[in-house]
């Protein structure tokens, strides 16, 4: 059989490598999570963008971005008149996480 130096060699080798992808398994999974919250922080934020540039279209009385786009160009200091309070998102934008708050400020 092996030597008791071969064995531990291979058991240390064996030990090291069942650590390594302990360690990479982790990393994989915190990967995983922070992709997932970057995922729903995106999906947020086009809700968002999408609500303001509706209420914007109404203000502006075009239908479509393009349109906005070009609208906001030709007069950039136009301040639409508040309608009456249906103008007003009926469920308020949601909360952004704390990180992505801090780093659009």
């Amino acid at each position: 059989g092996l030597s008791d130096e071969a064995l531990y060699t291979k058991a240390f080798a064996t030990e090291a490598v069942s650590s390594a992808m302990r360690q990479i398994h982790r990393h994989e999974s915190r990967l995983r999570r922070s992709g997932e919250k970057a995922r729903i922080e995106l999906e947020q934020i086009q809700t968002l963008r999408n609500e303001v540039e509706d209420s914007l279209m109404d203000a502006y009385g075009v239908k479509t971005v393009e349109q906005l786009h070009e609208a906001i160009r030709k007069n950039p200091h136009f301040v639409p008149a508040r309608k009456s309070q249906q103008n007003e998102p009926t469920n308020p934008p949601l909360a952004l996480s704390q990180p992505l708050a801090k780093r659009a400020a």
